[in-house]
């Protein structure tokens, strides 16, 4: 079954509404520069919330490990996404198989780059980026990347796509790239960091059907 994680998670009612709709995971924005970015009390009564019912991802940009582990330490996160620049002796100074790197579908990237993290999974940003700049709120990420390049990257290991995604496309994206998982911030927001209800209920259930489906 293709995962599902709502990023950008600011409410608690928001989570609430993601377990409800069977979504697999929720993000828990922690980067500074951020619109979406919570604060680490806020993040602690969310995943108190919801806790044993999704897993819950701290997302990181470039911050020093220390400030990582000390989120860790106050917050009960299931997984950790690194979404900057983070080097693989950096991302491995955590526990294998907690957290995974995320990567900007450029020209330029290449399996060899995934590979050198060693970690199964990985996340792949940027796929519509003419519509979605990136979790992260990237500016920089160019547009027109076709989501059939990303079928390339699926034999690297657990792929999840993010970038663009909403409950109009992604059952497409489902049915043509077959990924690991599939992640959402924007495309089910009525503002940054304030989800609608319903957009989330049905991009789950498009990628349900998509996934029963088969490739198209």
């Amino acid at each position: 079954m293709i995962q599902v994680k709502i990023c950008g998670i600011t409410r608690t009612s928001d989570a609430i509404d993601a377990v409800s709709a069977g979504a697999g995971a929720i993000g828990l924005v922690f980067a500074p520069e951020s619109p979406r970015r919570v604060s680490v009390a806020r993040a602690g009564e969310i995943v108190a919330a919801v806790r044993g019912k999704i897993s819950c991802v701290g997302v990181f940009r470039d911050q020093a490990a220390e400030t990582v582990q000390a989120i860790i330490d106050r917050v009960n996160l299931d997984y950790l996404q690194f979404h900057g620049s983070e080097s693989p002796g950096y991302c491995r100074a955590f526990p294998a198989g907690k957290w995974y790197k995320a990567f900007w579908l450029r020209p330029e990237l290449h399996a060899e780059a995934i590979r050198e993290y060693g970690e199964r999974c990985f996340l792949l940003d940027g796929l519509l980026a003419a519509e979605n700049r990136g979790s992260a709120g990237r500016q920089d990420v160019p547009a027109g990347i076709s989501w059939d390049r990303a079928r390339e990257w699926a034999g690297q290991g657990r792929m999840i796509l993010a970038g663009g995604l909403n409950p109009d496309n992604v059952g497409e994206v489902v049915r043509r790239v077959r990924p690991y998982g599939v992640d959402v911030s924007r495309g089910v927001e009525k503002e940054p960091g304030i989800k609608d209800k319903e957009m989330i209920s049905r991009f789950v259930r498009q990628v349900r059907e998509a996934d029963l489906g088969g490739a198209g």
